[in-house]
């Protein structure tokens, strides 16, 4: 346990050339989100939700100087502690600041955001949501390096694409939030979601955040985007809203298969090797077009460009996640062409004896 406070100081807001600029000192480490398309705000909340998860790993409190701190931000954050503590052991820590009260900000445009990447989830909530969404926001440097130029410009491209197919306002923001050490040193699925509230924070006149599922109802897991945990990120000016629990992902992508824009600008890919589309050849690739096979619509898509050969790529992934066991399970069921179903039960096979290796070799290295 760290007695010292984690500190978040010296928070600025800049503009130069058409880029405005939010930045901190985090424990002495400048971190930053920047943006071209809006002026971003000056909010405490914006480090305080980054940076809430790691404080508590660390066993020490947290301290924002210099800015206040919404009240219902502050309440939610305890409940906050109390889930995660619950979830991962880390004990709750003292958040201090140097006042506690709403901002004065008015919204003069009360929009609703999505947090849109071009994947199945985000794709699913753009196309079904009853709510009128008016703002697409992507962050570069969450799922890709922040030094990868290739892949921002990629996804400018595509995103602006789709941002004009369905007349929204696409924001990309910046950040170097990951390259922080703090940051580093934790398993980013358990803080992409105080990284995400983080980042919306950062844009003025959204009301409502939509934050996409990753799994539905009876496949949750503990992990850092839950509907639990999502809207107690919320502020009095701010609410965070989980979307999509009422789907796994073979009815997402049946909800959304027939749109044209997907079957172009479809992204999914988390490996990127080497190239700014789909790989067609990691777990996440291999997942989406097997499912799209079992429905009959993968020759359709021209976002994966080396979509033939299919099922022999899939017999070579060994990386299935522990916690996707039970809905691939679920998905061979599904299937109705036997080598697809057979593709899938070799990547389970191959997984389920890599992590066992794994084990395996984790309990002689501790027995040494």
């Amino acid at each position: 346990m760290n007695d010292a406070p984690l500190v978040i100081q010296n928070i600025r807001l800049t503009s130069e050339k058409g880029v405005s600029r939010i930045a901190a000192d985090v424990d002495g480490v400048p971190v930053w989100y920047e943006s071209s398309d809006v002026e971003m705000q000056r909010r405490g909340e914006i480090f305080a939700c980054a940076f809430l998860l790691p404080a508590m790993k660390r066993g020490s409190g947290l301290r924002i100087e210099g800015i206040s701190i919404s009240p219902l931000w502050l309440a939610n954050a305890k409940r906050l502690m109390k889930i995660f503590s619950e979830w991962w052991g880390y004990a709750p820590v003292e958040i201090f600041c140097d006042s506690a009260g709403p901002t004065d900000e008015t919204l003069s445009n009360q929009h609703t955001g999505l947090f849109f990447s071009g994947g199945v989830d985000s794709f699913y909530s753009l196309l079904t949501s009853e709510e009128r969404i008016d703002d697409l926001v992507f962050v570069h440097g969450f799922d890709s390096a922040l030094a990868d130029q290739t892949r921002l410009e990629d996804a400018r491209q595509h995103l602006s694409q789709i941002a004009a197919g369905t007349g929204r306002r696409l924001i990309l923001l910046k950040t170097n939030l990951r390259e922080h050490p703090l940051i580093r040193e934790m398993d980013w699925l358990k803080i992409f979601g105080g990284a995400l509230a983080s980042a919306a924070y950062t844009v003025p006149g959204i009301q409502r955040m939509m934050i996409s599922s990753s799994y539905a109802v009876g496949f949750l897991i503990p992990c850092g985007s839950h509907p639990d945990t999502d809207p107690l990120w919320s502020n009095e000016q701010l609410a965070f809203v989980h979307y999509g629990t009422n789907a796994r992902r073979i009815d997402k992508l049946k909800a959304i298969a027939d749109h044209p824009l997907v079957m172009r600008h479809l992204r999914v890919c988390w490996k990127h090797a080497g190239r700014p589309d789909n790989c067609c050849r990691c777990e996440k690739c291999m997942r989406t077009m097997l499912l799209l096979e079992a429905l009959g619509k993968l020759t359709l898509f021209d976002a994966f460009p080396s979509r033939r050969g299919l099922v022999w790529h899939a017999w070579q992934v060994s990386s299935v996640p522990p916690g996707l066991f039970q809905s691939y399970h679920a998905w061979i069921m599904m299937c109705p062409r036997w080598q697809t179903r057979l593709a899938m039960r070799i990547m389970l096979a191959r997984s389920w004896l890599r992590n066992q290796k794994k084990a395996m070799f984790s309990r002689v290295r501790n027995n040494r």
